[in-house]
């Protein structure tokens, strides 16, 4: 009797220990849960609090996508404004190319066109003073055949009287006057030997009648 009074005994202190130490436990366990509720609730107040900066993280990252779109077809519009500023360029750079490379040619035609003319001219020129000293040679022969043919016909060069020797005109007028005069004498001594002669005839026709 003693012995099952002190089994049921120890049995009932058995499972009050056991009940104790699942009242510790689960008090340990309300603990925790208490403990991890707070924590629940203070993340998801964090969570409250942060979803505002998330949202504004999203925006910002969507803006920045919107803004690499945008500068990178800033980019190319800028790059297709600078080619077409640069075949601009190439073009007037061209055009003011070719019309130098016209007006260089125009300039070597022109310059081809004055040397020709030149050459004419030179020629011209020689020719010119050719004949100028052809005529200055011969006006200077014949000065001196008129101031021979003056002296010749008596006339006199220099003093008072006389003619100078480079009045070639005043020579050939004395010349002449001279020449006239001695044409008129040579007639009229024509005109009497004719004369004389006729007068001659006449008496001997008369003696054969």
């Amino acid at each position: 009797m003693d012995e099952e009074s002190d089994r049921v005994i120890e049995k009932a202190e058995k499972e009050r220990k056991s009940v104790l130490q699942k009242e510790a436990e689960i008090r340990r366990l309300k603990g925790e849960c208490a403990t991890l509720t707070g924590e629940k609730q203070e993340l998801e107040h964090q969570v409250q609090r942060l979803s505002v900066y998330r949202d504004f993280m999203e925006q910002l990252l969507k803006i920045t996508k919107v803004l690499q779109v945008l500068k990178k077809s800033i980019t190319i519009n800028q790059v297709i404004e600078h080619r077409k500023t640069l075949l601009e360029l190439e073009e007037q750079h061209n055009l003011l190319l070719l019309q130098r490379n016209n007006q260089v040619s125009w300039l070597q035609t022109e310059l081809e066109k004055t040397r020709s003319e030149g050459l004419i001219w030179e020629r011209k020129w020689s020719h010119i003073q050719e004949t100028a000293a052809k005529k200055t040679l011969k006006l200077g022969q014949i000065k001196m055949a008129t101031l021979n043919l003056y002296e010749m016909m008596g006339g006199q060069v220099g003093g008072e009287e006389g003619v100078d020797v480079n009045e070639t005109e005043k020579q050939l007028e004395q010349f002449t006057e001279d020449q006239t005069e001695i044409v008129k004498q040579h007639r009229s001594s024509l005109q009497k030997q004719q004369s004389e002669r006729t007068q001659i005839k006449k008496p001997t026709l008369n003696k054969e009648l």
